[in-house]
């Protein structure tokens, strides 16, 4: 049996016990204002919540591919920029509201209220499903914590449905700071919110000069996930070993080994597995395509038949290795969710963010990815942020206007009708 030497997906199937950030009706933290609203525990109806898992796996693998460049290693996380892309959606306008929904995958049946309260229930579950107990073989606990945040500027209005739609389904409050004068104190301070709620895992999502003056509000995800594998490697069997990269060069990496029931699949140019973690039903899928196969695979891999995969696979003994990795990835998202469908968000004048706070003006000037993981013997630690940047059209410059020369008039109606129209010429003649 071929070791599996390279993997084409993660997926995380279950949910685990964890926190979310603003989580509990009411509660507030230093510098947050929070809507009376109270966070909805009502389930979905359950169509509605397999509509949206199945919309938001096809826009997670939509944009792999769209973010995936060249050979390197790449790892986001979907669910952290749906999350954020939703609390923008809850704001979203006309074809801005269309053309996000479409970017997302979300059925045109599916009403936005549904949407949001379907990714409530989805977060509410990640916060508030059990774990198993830890074991002798594995004493690593699993643990997931998600958090969300709107950062404002002071003295902004903002519209009283978008924030409590903000506080019922996603948790969030309204933390001002001071964008017109001091931009890189509030990038400073989102930045250390995103550190600590990925345990110092994603450090500087926000690069200098991403937050300007004419930052209006940034709208933040954090995750962070770090689990045992219910089986661990045995670190003494752990021996460097060849690897061929999608380049085509081999390697020499760190690589575990193990021999043992796993669940295991083939087909027509593939082989797959998946690994347990210690918890609830958690697991890694790892996919390696047939040698050579890599790029036309990862083309052709879609969420329809990533499930077939996983659905596939029955226990096995397995002798199976894997290299030990870690890295991270950052990733402007603006061009990805532009060639997802996403454009007028991104363009001033176009972008129809009223339900924000009831104007046009609001555009996005900016959308942010990291993603960090670690895989070793003992298990995996994986961490992402996502923040979306809103800027507001500066207003025209002052005018001024002296009718001390011919000018027309015309009186009409609210519909637009004229009932008068006239010129003064000489405002002296009677």
């Amino acid at each position: 049996m071929r070791h599996l030497a390279s993997f084409a997906a993660l997926a995380v199937t279950a949910l685990v016990t964890g926190c979310a950030d603003d989580a509990l009706p009411g509660a507030t933290t230093p510098g947050e204002v929070r809507s009376s609203a109270a966070r909805i525990t009502t389930s979905p109806d359950p169509a509605d919540l397999a509509a949206v898992v199945r919309a938001t796996n096809t826009f997670a693998l939509d944009l792999h591919r769209t973010v995936a460049s060249g050979t390197g290693n790449t790892v986001v996380s979907p669910y952290s920029v749906t999350s954020a892309l939703g609390m923008a959606l809850a704001g979203a306008r006309t074809t801005t509201a269309s053309q996000m929904r479409a970017a997302l995958r979300l059925p045109a049946t599916l009403a936005d209220d549904r949407v949001h309260l379907a990714l409530n229930a989805l977060d509410r579950a990640l916060v508030a499903d059990t774990t198993q107990p830890t074991s002798r073989e594995s004493p690593r606990p699993a643990r997931l914590s998600v958090a969300n945040s709107l950062w404002a500027q002071q003295g902004w209005t903002f519209q009283t449905p978008w924030l409590d739609t903000l506080a019922s389904q996603y948790g969030v409050g309204v933390r001002t700071v001071d964008f017109t004068t001091a931009p890189d104190a509030a990038r400073l301070a989102i930045n250390g919110w995103v550190s600590e709620r990925t345990n110092a895992r994603i450090v500087d999502l926000l690069a200098p000069g991403s937050i300007t003056a004419d930052t209006v509000f940034a709208l933040v995800n954090a995750v962070h996930f770090s689990a045992g594998w219910r089986r661990s490697f045995d670190p003494a069997r752990t021996t460097t070993d060849a690897f061929t990269t999608a380049a085509g060069t081999s390697v020499r990496v760190p690589t575990m080994h193990s021999q043992g029931r796993l669940a295991y699949g083939d087909g027509e140019g593939y082989q797959a597995v998946s690994l347990a973690y210690q918890g609830t039903g958690l697991t890694m899928l790892v996919v390696a395509p047939t040698a050579g196969t890599f790029a036309a695979f990862e083309r052709s891999l879609d969420a329809a038949r990533l499930d077939a995969i996983a659905s596939s696979l029955s226990d096995h003994m397995v002798t199976f290795a894997m290299p030990k990795f870690s890295f991270r990835t950052s990733v402007g998202l603006v061009d990805a969710l532009r060639t997802l469908g996403m454009t007028d968000a991104f363009t001033a004048g176009s972008a129809d963010f009223s339900g924000i706070d009831g104007t046009r003006r609001i555009f996005l000037s900016r959308a942010v990815h990291q993603g960090f993981i670690a895989v070793d013997e003992n298990g995996t630690e994986a961490a992402a942020a996502t923040a979306l940047i809103g800027e507001a059209v500066s207003l025209p410059p002052p005018a001024t206007l002296t009718l001390d020369r011919p000018f027309l008039f015309a009186i009409r109606g609210a519909n637009g009708a004229l009932l008068f129209v006239g010129r003064v010429t000489d405002p002296s003649a009677s």
